[in-house]
């Protein structure tokens, strides 16, 4: 029973390993992340912090969701609240142009630093 556990355990570890790829993981091969990876890195994201959120607002010109990703440090994700506190509001638009990955790569790892640097709290 106990060597069952540990099997278990080890299929878990290993299948979470297999699905969640960091922002960097991306860069080191060499490669940038496809539509369905990014949407996926911040579905990791919104479900591993309680103050990021992956919304779908809308679709796009060609019909697929549009996604907003929101970075909240005190887990206040309404705009009008927000903007009654005074908050400081960041908009990072990238993925509009085929062919330009930089932007897109550089966000993920920039919402993955913001989220795992604990002791930041300027966001």
């Amino acid at each position: 029973m106990n060597r069952a556990i540990r099997l278990f355990v080890l299929f878990l570890l290993i299948q979470k390993n297999l699905f969640s790829q960091k922002a960097s993981e991306f860069y080191l091969q060499n490669k940038s992340a496809t539509h369905k990876e990014c949407i996926s890195f911040y579905q990791q994201l919104d479900a591993e912090y309680s103050h990021a959120k992956l919304f779908t607002k809308g679709k796009t010109d060609i019909g697929k969701p549009l996604n907003l990703f929101v970075i909240s440090n005190d887990g206040d994700f309404d705009p009008e609240s927000v903007r009654k506190k005074g908050k400081c509001v960041l908009l990072i638009n990238n993925g509009i142009h085929p062919g330009e990955p930089d932007g897109i790569d550089a966000s993920m790892k920039f919402a993955e630093n913001l989220l795992g640097n604990a002791s930041n709290k300027s966001c």
